[in-house]
């Protein structure tokens, strides 16, 4: 009876046969490139066998280095993808999956080589930078590794941060040890990666630096360059004092402006007479100092060279008598001239169109060029300059040019570079921003031209007409309104361009817009001996790259970098109850970006009538500070007025605002020293807590 379940039952268990068991499967998978694509993809056929597909799978997905492109129905195979995209590398990957309604039953995984066609421009990825031990003289040890395609070259070369150069290396030492990696000065360095002689084929990448650089606090300061008596060679005489604090060494280096190294010498022997100073060829002159091992503890100054520099020499008669003409295009010349006042010079450099040719000592004279190169024109130009003997590397004392005609056996190669424009692009992150370039040349199309690009100055390299629109992708912006774009036309074996052309262009909006400058705020110092020194302070934005002035009642005091510290201390200033102080800060390079702050007239009492003023605030004695304003050192005298011993007392140091610096409990209180080096410059409030008074007076850190 069905409706009555049967007490009596069994169960029997037995195999499944094995051809109900079988695996989807996916076998025979085949990839196949095609032509390339603009955009950087490429063509691909994929086909396929399936063994065992279950009912229901009529389709497969595919996905390209990980990024799916679709699904696809299995009638379709073999399947044609026209735009498969590339990972950069040399190899793709494609994904093969049969799809049972919606969900996934079998895959395929196939690595094969991009084509050709791709890829064709170098690119550098995968950078890895391993940081190491620490050294004594501020560099650490790194390990560089990266991959690179298309790179045309055996070699690589390396920069830090700070643009020191590494060196060149050959691929194949990868992954590569730097043992001395300069810091930069920051928690983050900086790594620049070029292939060699190639210019476009470069990666930056931003690294931690490790923790053991960067720990001491050396610091140069003081520093006074006293002149003396000039000798014939064109050097004078210096005499160097300085400060400092923490050296973590007895010794120091010395470098004239020019890079020439002076040597190094003890701290002891502080004042320092240097015999030779080389002089730089200009008004102001330039030291730099270093404490011995320790390039973070660097110290550079200016100061203004002794009249008695620069003798005043004289190129006459320069002449040039060309020759026979030779088969490279270059010809044979004569130069010849004479010489008034030569001081030091013994030798002299030789340029041809531009093209330093070498130095010559002066008794070769005529002198006998036998390939001048020529620049394509009807007339070329020499230029020869007298060079100093002892120092090569100083600017020259005197110079001359001539301008002469071509001989007629060089022929005359007309050249002309029309309708030159720039395009740019977006920004990117780095401060540079996209640029397309394109012209016309008027004549030599027949010849094999190459033409060479500088941005700004800065050579970007040489590339054959063909390359015509160039797309340069990190234009170097040079921090104003506008940048500027040159190109010359050279063919393979020129050292001299046949034409050039020049076109100046607006930066876009997104490197951060106009010039801004804001806010600007000065105080004044308490008065000192009738003058005081003003506290200048202020907000800007987009600044040029050459700085900033600041000006006023016909005073120009000086061209600052906008990273220079703030507050700005300008003085001493007269305060003669007569002129009407103002201020005028502005761009080096948009002049009308600028702000302007009236201070008054600034009266400053007679010394009696100022301790009266500033150092008796509250009545209860006299807090005399001195230097004032000081960069390390601050000595405190304190007086109370019923003529008692001041004994212990607790000093505070405030800032401008009000907000507590340093707390500090003086024994002795009558006459104490404060090291206030460590604090930034500005102005700051003094308070003397005694037993009886409490005692006020200002400062200013330089």
């Amino acid at each position: 009876d069905p409706a009555s379940p049967s007490n009596c039952c069994a169960v029997k268990e037995y195999h499944v046969p094995d051809c109900l068991l079988k695996q989807c499967d996916i076998t025979n998978l085949v990839v196949e490139t095609g032509d390339c694509n603009p955009d950087g993809t490429y063509e691909v056929w994929i086909d396929f066998d399936v063994n065992n597909a279950p009912s229901l799978s009529t389709h497969f997905g595919v996905w390209a280095n990980g990024h799916l492109i679709g699904f696809f129905p299995l009638t379709q195979l073999p399947l044609y993808i026209p735009a498969f995209p590339t990972d950069g590398g040399p190899n793709d990957v494609v994904k093969i999956c049969l799809s049972n309604t919606g969900s996934v039953s079998c895959c395929a995984v196939e690595e094969f080589p991009v084509p050709d066609c791709v890829g064709g421009d170098c690119k550098i990825f995968d950078v890895q930078v391993i940081t190491g031990d620490c050294h004594n003289d501020g560099t650490y040890t790194i390990k560089v590794n990266f991959q690179v395609v298309n790179p045309g070259n055996d070699f690589f070369e390396l920069w830090a941060g700070n643009g020191d150069y590494l060196g060149h290396f050959p691929l194949s030492d990868l992954p590569l040890v730097i043992e001395h990696f300069p810091w930069g000065g920051h928690d983050v360095d900086v790594l620049k990666i070029c292939i060699n002689d190639n210019p476009h084929c470069c990666k930056e990448v931003e690294f931690k630096a490790p923790d053991c650089v960067g720990n001491t606090d050396c610091k140069i300061y003081d520093v006074v360059v006293e002149t003396g008596d000039c000798h014939d060679d064109g050097t004078y005489v210096i005499k160097l004092n300085f400060q400092v604090v923490n050296p973590g060494n007895d010794f120091f280096e010395l470098w004239a402006g020019n890079g020439d190294y002076l040597g190094h010498f003890p701290l002891s022997d502080l004042p320092l007479v240097i015999e030779h100073f080389p002089w730089g060829g200009n008004d102001v002159d330039v030291l730099k100092i270093c404490i011995n091992d320790n390039p973070h503890c660097c110290k550079v100054v200016e100061f203004k060279a002794p009249d008695c520099v620069g003798p005043n020499c004289e190129i006459q008669d320069l002449t040039v008598h060309t020759g026979d003409c030779n088969d490279d295009g270059t010809y044979h010349v004569w130069v010849n001239f004479h010489v008034m006042n030569p001081g030091a010079a013994g030798q002299y450099g030789v340029w041809a169109n531009g093209q330093f040719l070498g130095v010559y000592p002066l008794d070769d004279l005529p002198l006998h060029i036998e390939h001048f190169p020529t620049n394509g024109g009807p007339h070329d130009v020499v230029k020869v300059c007298l060079l100093n003997a002892s120092s090569p590397n100083l600017p020259p004392l005197c110079c001359e040019v001539l301008e002469f005609a071509v001989p007629d056996c060089v022929p005359d190669i007309p050249c002309e570079i029309n309708d030159l424009i720039v395009e740019t692009g977006d920004c990117n992150a780095d401060g540079t921003y996209h640029a397309w370039v394109d012209f016309k040349v008027g004549n030599n199309t027949s010849l094999d031209l190459f033409f060479g690009i500088w941005a700004n100055g800065q050579f970007l390299g040489s590339f054959p007409l063909s390359d015509l629109p160039f797309h340069i992708e990190h234009f170097p912006t040079d921090g104003g309104p506008h940048d500027v774009i040159k190109v010359c036309l050279v063919t393979p074996n020129a050292t001299v361009p046949l034409c050039c052309e020049t076109i100046e262009f607006a930066v876009p909006d997104c490197l951060g817009g106009d010039c801004m400058i804001w806010d600007l705020q000065v105080l004044k110092t308490p008065c000192l001996c009738g003058q005081f020194f003003a506290i200048l302070t202020f907000e800007h934005k987009n600044g040029g790259s050459e700085g900033f002035n600041i000006v006023g009642n016909g005073m120009n005091y000086g061209n600052y970098p906008y990273n220079h510290p703030q507050p700005i201390i300008l003085g001493p200033l007269d305060g003669d109850d007569i002129t009407s102080y103002e201020f005028l800060v502005y761009d080096y390079l948009h002049p009308d970006c600028q702000d302007v702050f009236e201070l008054g007239k600034v009266d400053c009492m007679s010394q009696q009538q100022q301790d009266l003023a500033t150092d008796q605030p509250m009545g209860g004695g006299r807090l005399t500070l001195s230097p004032n304003p000081t960069s390390s050192w601050l000595s405190v005298t304190a007086q109370l007025n019923t003529g008692t011993v001041v004994g212990q007392a607790t000093a505070e140091i405030r800032q401008a605002d009000g907000r507590l610096v340093r707390t500090i409990v003086v024994p002795d209180a009558s006459n104490f020293q404060l090291d206030v080096s460590e604090l930034p410059a500005g102005l700051y409030r003094l308070s003397l807590q005694t037993a009886v008074s409490r005692l006020e007076s200002t400062f200013a850190k330089q």
